[in-house]
């Protein structure tokens, strides 16, 4: 099969395809009465001969064992599905990569043994197929691949994603045919699809066959033009056919009226239609309207949908749809299934579409390749605005490609077939150049080629700041976005194509990105990275499920867990990332003005008055739910402002709250009827705070050894271990209230770690956090022991004992960071007010990650209940997705089930918090300002040795961590760290005090 000497197909730059067809708009032929978008199984059999099923197929692991008759001979393999990718099937190993090339930096040259696979099957033509011109099409295969058709040749292609097509007219014929395809695992192609995903292969979308007269449409092009007001656009209409015919073109509305109709000949094998549409109703992403364009061309005919829309950047650099000002509220996506790989079907791809429109996503950038047309449909008819970019990203060897002249055909044929393909979409806002591939000639080749073909078209291209229409970057700190919303010399409009990376826990700041956002006219929007997390999948015996990522198969070179930055779960389990966005593209801000006592509403929707949704409240008195209703007849045009009277009165002593939801009743555009999509608490009015009780009724009794210290008040026994220098036992109702047995966590290399209360300035790290608490790892803020200078009694009387402890933190080789003075209060009702003060040692300074206390209690007390912001996780920086109530969770549901483990399950803002047993016994902890706490069946040591979410165990307690102070996430494993009000300084000191109580229901 192999000859050196000679350069294959798949080698060599001067070949890009073999008899492949000109690429044009994605139609049916034939299929003119629905347009509307759906699996293709599901279209009209006449019309299409769909391959998909079960195909022969053999892997080979170099195309030089491939035998010389594997066309007509036996293949000798096993039945496989198409479409699907042969990693998902076992034939090989999964493989993550986001940078590194999996191959040598050859180029254009691939391995010699170049592993590949080869399909087969059989198939007979329909009847209405006969005496017409038959055309095969692979709208994905991965990476190059030859087709024959009975034993002879058809055609080759590359350009993974994206459409080949094939005249098989003359290799056809009636009763049974056969189809052989031999895929190349790499090509010179993979220099150009670099892409950060696992590298997949096969022949991983639809296949399928149709059917058209000899004489016969080729393609068409609907473009507009509108006047100033919108009430006229000039509309034309270019069929191209393959011979000199009589063309008929439709446009008609969504209840099927014509709106124009007209016939004539085709010239030199073209047919121009140019007519005026008055008030057309308009598509954009909140109302998507459609018409649909039905072309006739003899017995040939096609239809496409269409919509009425323009898109530009005005005089001020301010992206506008119809003439209005738009932010594009977005996402990235990749197609990525956790069995599947990239072999998506139509139903996946509504489901991604179907859960972004209720979290209130209005913009989609196809990172980094053209995705399926069937995206494309769904898009125009739900409405979602589509950057739509090229199957091109040399991210790993970055201008080299760019810059050179013989890769130039290669760049231009991705950027003609993508924009040939999509060109008559409604929801495309732009045409991308591909990602992270440097900036050369060949980019600029690529727009001149998109421009020729679609008139006033918006460029995208991130690794040129100065040459195209849009300003666009990745990651930009709000100070950076703060800047260029306050540039008014650059007239373009300043775009994010990915922002708030997404890894693990985070990103942070959504709120922050989005006040910058809606202060600047010039900033356009973003695309959050990305849409879920890559991984595969792999079923357990048991039924469960364990998701792997980059080195979890022994492949090389691969890049860990950085394919896990989803803001949805492999599965599509909406993470805490993907709820702070949502709340962070609500259509409805609120906020509640002390001074007038009224609700401030802006309507951050472009289209819609927000009288079409139901904004709902309730009030809430210390967490509880009092009173409740709805806004009625509150209109609020788009961008506009309104007031609204505050609808309940705060009487009584207690904290005010209300909760602001945003419900849509209307069941439009694949958003579901009763969706929720915005969801925001003010505080109406704070709580009094109240005095210690000094209740001296039950007398308080104090016994001391030269160890510990005995207390006996209400029934209740704490034993104070001055050598811990903390509460090491706390027995209450019957029932012991700490854990009894220490930790002895290798890692700290402490022979010993009290399970009482303990200061703590380290928890478990984030994908977002490894460079920004790296130089306090150095310090060892990870390892610290502490050193207990002074534990004693300082005060003891019939209304409090009193004891303090001064300690010193330090970790095995290095200085003491921090000193602590903690005091336990002990008051008669049974109370233990808990005072903690840290101070600095060090002259250096450095991030840390908290300031709090950790405690262990016995394995029983397993539930949570808490007044706070819920029922989530939040954070400092990540508020928005959580309101205020009460709300209770077992303590294993506190923690959020990251692919890789890491620190998780923060309660902010919280009240008060209550950790009990299954009979109602517990502590109640409680303090004068708001506090942090989490809750989990570990410690952090462990957590942070542990790989993957499978690996989590319970450690047979319950540990309870309370934080005065704590740090913000940021996204820092690929965007910007934390905002500096967000950051915790290791020069600055720190005090916070909280109580606790046993209880018994």
């Amino acid at each position: 099969m192999l000859n050196i000497n000679a350069a294959p197909d798949w080698d060599n730059l001067k070949i890009l395809s073999r008899n492949r067809e000109d690429s044009r708009t994605y139609f049916i032929p034939g299929q003119t009465e629905s347009i509307k978008a759906a699996a293709r199984s599901e279209i009209n059999k006449n019309n299409i001969l769909l391959l998909n099923g079960m195909w022969e197929f053999r892997y080979f692991r170099s195309v030089a064992d491939v035998p010389d008759n594997f066309v007509t001979g036996a293949l000798g393999g096993k039945e496989e599905q198409v479409p699907s990718v042969w990693q998902a099937q076992g034939y090989e190993k999964w493989h993550y990569s986001n940078v590194n090339y999996p191959i040598p930096l050859d180029p254009p040259h691939v391995p010699n043994h170049n592993p590949c696979g080869v399909y087969k099957r059989k198939f007979i033509l329909p009847k209405s197929f006969y005496g017409k011109e038959i055309f095969i099409s692979f709208l994905g295969v991965a990476s190059a691949y030859h087709v024959y058709i009975n034993g002879a040749l058809a055609g080759y292609d590359q350009v993974s994603h994206m459409t080949g097509e094939f005249d098989i007219t003359r290799f056809v014929k009636e009763g049974e045919n056969e189809i052989c395809v031999i895929v190349y695992k790499w090509c010179d192609g993979t220099y150009l699809e670099d892409q950060d995903f696992f590298r997949c292969n096969g022949i991983f979308r639809d296949v399928f066959i149709t059917s058209q007269p000899k004489e016969r449409i080729v393609d068409f092009q609907f473009t507009t033009d509108a006047n100033s007001d919108f009430s006229v656009f000039a509309t034309c209409v270019k069929v191209k056919t393959n011979a000199e015919m009589r063309v008929g073109i439709i446009l008609s509305d969504s209840e099927g009226k014509e709106i124009y109709k007209a016939e004539k000949n085709a010239e030199n094998c073209f047919a121009v239609f140019e007519f005026d549409v008055k008030y057309p109703l308009l598509w954009n992403a909140e109302t998507p309207n459609l018409y649909k364009l039905s072309v006739f061309a003899g017995e040939d005919s096609a239809a496409h949908a269409v919509g009425f829309r323009k898109f530009e950047t005005d005089k001020d650099g301010v992206f506008r749809v119809n003439g209005v000002a738009v932010k594009c509220r977005g996402v990235n996506r990749h197609d990525s299934h956790p069995a599947k790989g990239y072999a998506v079907d139509f139903d996946d791809i509504k489901k991604d579409l179907t859960l972004m429109k209720n979290m209130n996503v209005n913009t989609i950038r196809t990172s980094h390749y053209p995705n399926d047309p069937l995206l494309l449909m769904l898009a125009d008819e739900m409405g979602f605005y589509i950057i739509d970019e090229a199957d091109l990203e040399t991210h790993g060897m970055w201008s080299y490609a760019a810059e050179n002249p013989d890769w130039r055909d290669a760049f231009v044929d991705r950027a003609r077939r993508m924009v040939m393909r999509d060109k008559n979409h409604a929801c495309i806002i732009m045409f991308s150049l591909g990602n992270e591939s440097g900036y050369g000639d060949n980019h600029m080749a690529m727009a001149e080629e998109i421009r020729k073909t679609v008139p006033n078209v918006i460029i995208h291209y991130c690794e040129n700041k100065e040459l195209f229409s849009v300003e666009s970057i990745m990651y930009p700190s709000i100070d950076y976005l703060e800047k260029q919303g306050k540039d008014t010399e650059d007239k373009r409009p300043f775009f994010m194509c990915e922002y708030a990376h997404s890894m693990g826990l985070g990103p942070g700041s959504f709120k922050e990105y989005w006040e910058t956002i809606y202060k600047y006219p010039r900033l356009m929007g973003g695309c959050v990275w990305e849409w879920c997390d890559h991984a595969a999948e792999h079923k357990n015996s048991d039924g469960s499920v364990t998701y792997t990522y980059g080195g979890d198969h022994g492949e090389y070179p691969h890049d860990g867990n950085f394919c896990c930055d989803g803001l949805v779960y492999p599965d599509r389990r909406p993470s805490t990332a993907a709820l702070e966005m949502k709340q962070a593209y609500t259509p409805l801000q609120s906020s509640y003005c002390k001074e007038c006592g009224k609700i401030k509403f802006i309507n951050r929707r472009d289209f819609t008055n927000i009288s079409e949704y139901k904004v709902s409240w309730k009030a809430l008195l210390d967490g509880r739910e009092i009173d409740s209703g709805v806004f009625d007849g509150l209109e609020i045009a788009p961008h506009s402002t309104a007031t609204a009277d505050l609808p309940f009165i705060p009487e009584k002593d207690g904290e005010y709250i209300i909760n602001i939801y945003v419900t849509d009743e209307r069941g439009l555009y694949g958003v579901e009827k009763g969706n929720i999509l915005s969801a925001e608490s003010h505080i109406v009015k704070e709580a009094e705070k109240h005095t210690e009780k000094t209740d001296v009724s039950s007398p308080i009794s104090v016994s001391e050894t030269e160890r510990f210290i005995r207390i006996d008040v209400k029934g209740f026994e704490i034993v104070f271990d001055k050598a811990d220098g903390c509460i090491s036992s706390w027995q209450a109702f019957g029932k012991e209230f700490i854990n009894s047995e220490p930790q002895y966590p290798a890692a700290r290399g402490l022979c010993r770690y009290p399970a009482g209360i303990k200061p703590s300035v380290w928890r478990s790290l984030t994908d977002n956090e490894q460079h920004i608490f790296a130089k306090s790892k150095e310090y060892g803020a990870d390892k610290l022991w502490h050193r207990i200078e002074f534990a004693n009694i300082t005060e003891s009387n019939e209304k409090r004992v009193v004891i303090k402890v001064n300690g010193v933190l330090a970790a095995p080789q290095r200085h003491p960071m921090l000193t602590t003075e903690i005091t336990y209060t002990i008051f008669p009702c049974g109370s233990v007010k808990v005072n903690v003060k840290y101070e600095p040692c060090l002259k250096e300074e450095f991030l840390l990650p908290k300031y709090g206390i950790s405690f262990e209690m016995p394995s029983e007390f397993n539930s949570v209940e808490w007044y706070g912001k819920g029922p989530g996780e939040s954070y400092p920086d990540i508020p928005l997705s959580t309101v205020f109530g009460i709300f209770e969770s077992s303590v294993a549901a506190m923690h959020e089930p990251y692919i890789r483990p890491q620190e998780s399950g923060n309660r902010s803002e919280t009240r008060y918090m209550r950790v009990k047993s299954a009979d109602g016994t517990g502590l109640y902890i409680t303090s004068e300002k708001p506090f942090d706490f989490s809750a989990h069946r570990y410690t952090d040591d462990e957590l942070m040795l542990w790989r993957h979410r499978e690996d989590v165990k319970d450690m047979g307690f319950t540990r309870i961590s309370i934080d005065g102070y704590l740090s913000g996430i940021g996204s820092a494993s690929c965007g910007p760290g934390p905002l500096d009000k967000y950051l915790l300084k290791s020069k600055e000191s720190r005090e916070f005090s909280f109580t606790l109580s046993p209880f018994k229901e």
